[in-house]
């Protein structure tokens, strides 16, 4: 890079004294030998002219305070008038929490299946079997005892259930008690048969001997597992032994049988009323903010219930942590919910109080009653009804409880700063920065400041600062001033970034300590300030660039006579160098004053090594305390001289070239560089340089 220095404009009129000076040589001549107009006699006589080529003065001071057009300062000089990094972004920027005190539970979908279904049990009308049926004729009565030879016997009894056309029984059982009210004992077996299904047996009991005259037996048939249609028997089988016995009328055998109450996988009946319950969860997406307590401002959940049991229901719809204005638990019913429907319920949540026992969701709770049926139904435990909850987002208006890191994103800000040329390869000792910000949330946050930055070569670097920030609040805000680590700044900065962007972030909350914040809380991010002590360090040989001059000779007839006779020249060169630094300057001459730093046409001295000077010496901290000054004369050859004489004038600057150092330098407003310059022009003064009478 190139630096433009503000040197005074001055007016060079070395043109118009060297004609001067031409012009009173002449005169003095002839008037000294009486020349006449005859050019012959004109003596032979050397003189030399003098053409200032350089006079410029640059001072640390106009170097810090250049600017280029729409760039940010990234220099300045202090009260002390030493050079130092400054460079701020402004942000007045306040973030208010509003309604990002907000969360938008997740949307599901739950299946509830209606699960065990309950079967009323039922008592089946007693079943008799009279003597004479076993016997297969009538019994005659006798008054006194008579002997009966012993017998077996083996029939079927039909048991019909009630409003039953099948039942897969889970758990169940059917009880039976018989009575013997023959004159003689019985050994008995009950089968349980199932006529519906082509006579299968379903299960067997034995009830021994049962003594005479009203003995009773009783036993149970284990129903479990068992799957049976409303169509049963039982198959009795029995026998008695050789007696003698009075028989009076015609005494029987008495069943009565209890079908218990059971628990069915699957029913084809009468199905009276089910009722089966669920729990659910909504989950929150994230734990950023656990809440203890808080208000809804803003928010509703629909609930969209599917009934895919074949059977009429009501369906209570439950929001379990939630009550309303009056205290009252979120509660919708859905009357009549029939086969295949689906229906929608809206909760408005607004003012609403939401106290969790979780903080991280939001209990859902539902029970499901059928109705009674009028006619047989089909129906399986696996039968179910689906609830799905299409969420909104929740706003609250105060919240106590945990936040856990709660962005408030700020707007970033990019800036556009120069560090002026000649100085761009210099290395910062160290750097601070401090961010200004001021809180006046009521929860212990986080700043996160990602500083991005890219030289003019493209190399790119970040900076991350994370600070912690204590809590405040709207009556009583907490200024604050956030210090990153300043190496790791230094090392960001000495890349000498001309583009800077700020993109600031603050996290609310600190996932563990529980307070309360509402909407009117906010954070404001002041300003963000940049700052280098007044050390320095020269990482590279660099190049200031002072503001071009132009040189004009207008006498076309004065540089037609001057160049004929030009005899010889030399460049006079005094160079004061003010600074802590080793610096060689050149001369540099072109048509344009754009090719004068690119594509010169001279160079003086003409081998580009340039003038070399010393450091200026310096106190015991770095300050200057004198100068060092070096003259230097150097010869041009008449090609050289007479490019200072092309017609349209010529473009001067002053190079000047700061050597690297090992250590640290200070730099102060008044340290500079001055440059003079000037070419001395051997001329003869023969009869081209007369005018002819």
């Amino acid at each position: 890079m190139s630096y433009v220095s503000r040197a005074q404009s001055r007016e060079h009129k070395w043109e118009r004294r060297t004609r001067a000076f031409c012009a009173l040589a002449i005169f003095t001549i002839v008037a000294a030998t009486g020349c006449t107009v005859k050019s012959p006699k004109v003596p032979k006589i050397d003189f030399t002219v003098s053409i200032s080529v350089a006079d410029d003065t640059t001072t640390i001071q106009e170097l810090a305070q250049d600017r280029s057009e729409g760039a940010s300062r990234f220099l300045k000089i202090d009260t002390d008038g030493q050079m130092a990094l400054d460079f701020q972004t402004a942000f007045n920027e306040r973030v208010d929490v509003g309604d990002r005190l907000r969360v938008k539970p997740q949307a599901n979908s739950f299946n509830t299946q209606l699960g065990e279904i309950s079967i009323p049990g039922q008592e089946i009308p007693d079943i008799s079997i009279t003597m004479s049926d076993l016997l297969g004729g009538e019994i005659p009565e006798t008054d006194f005892a008579v002997p009966i030879d012993g017998m077996g016997f083996e029939t079927e009894v039909e048991l019909p259930l009630e409003n039953v056309t099948s039942l897969s029984i889970e758990e169940g059982g059917l009880d039976v008690s018989l009575t013997n009210g023959l004159p003689m004992p019985v050994t008995m077996r009950l089968l349980l048969i199932d006529l519906g299904n082509g006579g299968a047996a379903v299960s067997e009991i034995d009830l021994g001997a049962i003594a005479p005259d009203g003995g009773v037996a009783t036993g149970s048939f284990d129903l479990d597992g068992k799957t049976i249609s409303g169509s049963l028997a039982f198959s009795v089988v029995g026998g008695t032994q050789d007696a003698e016995v009075q028989i009076q009328g015609d005494p029987s055998l008495d069943i009565s049988a209890i079908l218990r109450e059971m628990t069915v996988s699957e029913a084809t009946a009468l199905i009276p009323q089910q009722v089966f319950t669920d729990n659910q969860v909504l989950e929150f997406p994230d734990d950023r903010i656990q809440v203890t307590r808080a208000m809804i401002s803003e928010g509703a959940i629909t609930l969209e219930v599917r009934n895919e049991i074949p059977i009429i229901m009501s369906v209570a719809l439950t929001l379990d942590d939630l009550r309303d204005r009056e205290g009252n638990a979120q509660t919708f019913v859905i009357d009549q919910l029939s086969p295949d429907e689906v229906k929608l319920v809206r909760f408005d949540l607004t003012e609403n109080e939401f106290a969790p026992l979780d903080p991280l969701s939001m209990r859902l709770s539902y029970q499901a009653t059928t109705y009674p049926t009028d006619t047989q139904v089909t129906i399986k435990s696996g039968g179910e009804i689906e609830v799905s909850a299409l969420t909104e987002n929740l706003v609250f208006s105060r919240v106590e409880g945990i936040l856990n890191r709660l962005e408030l994103p700020f707007e970033p800000v990019s800036r556009t700063v120069d560090f002026p040329a000649g100085l761009n390869n210099v290395a910062l000792g160290s750097t601070s920065l401090s961010v200004f910000a001021t809180s006046a949330v009521g929860f212990r946050s986080e700043m996160s400041l990602l500083i991005t930055g890219t030289n003019q070569l493209g190399q790119s670097g970040e900076l991350v600062v994370d600070e912690v920030f204590e809590r405040g609040n709207p009556s009583a805000p907490v200024s604050i001033v956030i210090d990153p680590d300043p190496e790791e700044l230094t090392a960001f900065l000495n890349l000498l970034p001309n583009s800077i962007t700020v993109d600031p972030d603050v996290l609310v909350g600190d996932g563990v300590g529980t307070e309360t914040i509402e909407p009117d809380h906010w954070v404001r991010l002041d300003s963000v300030v940049f700052g280098a002590p007044a050390r320095f360090r020269i990482t590279d040989d660099t190049q200031i660039q002072p503001e071009p001059i132009r040189r004009e000779f207008s006498d076309d007839e004065a540089r037609r006579r001057i160049q004929s006779n030009l005899q010889e020249a030399g460049v006079t060169t005094t160079i004061e160098n003010h600074i802590p630094l080793g610096v060689s300057v050149s001369i540099q001459v072109a048509r344009t004053a754009e090719d004068v730093y690119t594509s010169p046409i001279l160079t003086i001295p003409t081998d580009g090594s340039g003038f070399s000077v010393n450091a200026a010496p310096v106190d015991g901290e770095g300050k200057v305390i004198g100068s060092e000054k070096k003259e230097t004369t150097v010869k041009l050859s008449a090609e050289d001289v007479l490019v200072f004489l092309e017609e349209g004038g010529v473009y001067t600057g002053v190079l000047i070239k700061i050597d690297g150092t090992d250590g640290d330098v200070e730099l102060f407003g008044t340290d500079f560089i001055a440059v003079q310059a000037g070419a001395q022009i051997v001329v003869e003064l023969n009869e081209d340089l007369v005018e002819r009478q």
